[in-house]
């Protein structure tokens, strides 16, 4: 038989090993402790739970009660609704036959007056204004005609063609006796013939009335003259800019044109521009100028002089005491006796006209045009000293030519002739 080796423990490991008991029963102990917190805390949470619930339902049904008052308010206010439309509509009914009675009444109050008055009213209608058959003023004719039938509706159709006949004159009136009857019978009829004969806003003809009336001068509005005329210069040059622009430049006033100089190859839309810039510049300069101006007062006396010999001129006795006066009122005042300085203010080509010719030299310096349309300028220029094509006088290298002035005229106090000084 074989015989149990028996195990021998030390007393140090059984104190660890109790020692390890105790720690293991100590965590037992807290584990259990946590337990029991812990169903503590989930059994206050279900309470908590089941009175959210209670709650829920409570307000749930609170929820439903006033759901089921408020569309029983609803389905009240409807019914008002319909009850006060169903009054209404009776009211409007009753309304409309009140009406109907009363417009049967009046009309047949009325019937014989205006029986009686209708055969009168073409003697009371405004006489229509005199058409001569010029397309550019058909418009507005034939609007003034429409508002005349419109004021007076119980105008029969035979009056309305009679009073337009009467106000047609001249080639329109010879376009009414040509036209077939068959295009006038009626008025409706006779309004589509005659616009179809002047108030075809595409016609050339039209175009060009349009044209010839304006005009562009230093008084008139750029703006209101090329949004005239730009869609006739449209319609008759098309896409040819050079008869564009030339049609353009006829209408623009000499004094405006020559500062705006003809630019091979340009378009119309360019030179259009050009013209614009130019005269935007220029009105600014001279409404600037007038601002100056008007604060000057300037005055001038005139003297009639005699000449007494030796270089000396004297007043005429016959008016040397008002002479004399005026020159006496003029020292007295203040602001004459001012020196004045050598800048005169009156030289200062801010202040000076845009629209008057300037008497300086002309040059890139003092120019309205930019660069290129300067160069083109000289090179269409002939110089006004020796007549050489390609230069202003400005640039000419020739001596100048001398100039020429006016003689003095005087009068001998002893012959009584005139003499040249």
């Amino acid at each position: 038989m074989q015989q149990n080796n028996p195990i021998q423990i030390t007393a140090e490991q059984v104190n660890n090993a109790e020692e390890i008991l105790a720690n293991k029963e100590k965590e037992i102990s807290e584990l259990r402790a946590q337990l029991i917190q812990l169903e503590s805390q989930f059994k206050d949470a279900s309470d908590e739970h089941h009175q959210l619930i209670n709650e829920h339902d409570k307000y749930k049904l609170m929820y439903e009660t006033e759901f089921l008052k408020s569309t029983d308010l609803s389905m009240e206010v409807s019914m008002l609704e319909k009850s006060n439309l169903n009054r209404e509509l009776e009211v409007a009914q009753i309304k409309t036959e009140y009406y109907r009675q009363i417009s049967e009444l009046n009309d047949n109050r009325t019937s014989d007056a205006s029986s009686c008055d209708r055969s009168t009213n073409i003697k009371n209608v405004p006489k229509i204004p005199i058409f001569e058959g010029k397309s550019i003023t058909f418009g507005r004719w034939l609007k003034g005609v429409k508002e005349i039938f419109e004021n007076y509706p119980t105008l029969k159709d035979f009056q309305k063609r009679a009073l337009v006949v009467e106000s047609l004159k001249g080639p329109a009136r010879d376009w009414y006796d040509a036209e077939p009857d068959d295009n006038v019978e009626f008025w409706s009829e006779f309004e589509i013939a005659l616009s179809r004969q002047y108030g075809n806003m595409e016609s050339t003809d039209h175009a060009l009335e349009r044209i010839d009336t304006l005009r562009l001068t230093t008084n008139s509005d750029f703006n209101s003259f090329i949004m005239q005329i730009r869609p006739a210069i449209k319609l008759i040059a098309l896409n040819n800019h050079t008869l564009a622009i030339a049609m353009l430049r006829k209408q623009i006033a000499p004094d405006i044109r020559k500062y705006i100089p003809k630019v091979h190859g340009e378009t119309y839309e360019a030179h259009e521009q050009r013209l614009k810039s130019h005269m935007q510049d220029s009105q600014a300069k001279f409404s600037g100028s007038q601002v100056s101006r008007s604060n000057m007062d300037v005055e001038m006396i005139g003297a009639a002089m005699q000449y007494q010999g030796q270089n000396r001129y004297e007043l005429l006795e016959r008016d040397g005491n008002e002479y004399m006066m005026a020159a006496a009122q003029y020292s007295r005042n203040p602001a004459n006796n001012t020196i004045r300085t050598h800048q005169n203010r009156f030289n200062n080509s801010n202040n000076r006209n845009p629209f008057q010719r300037s008497t300086k030299p002309h040059s890139q310096s003092n120019t309205t045009m930019n660069k290129v349309q300067f160069d083109e300028y000289v090179r269409n220029s002939i110089c006004f000293n020796c007549g050489t094509k390609g230069h202003l006088r400005s640039m000419c290298i020739k001596p100048a030519k001398p100039s020429r002035f006016m003689s003095v005229i005087s009068q001998d106090s002893e012959t009584g002739k005139d003499r040249a000084q």
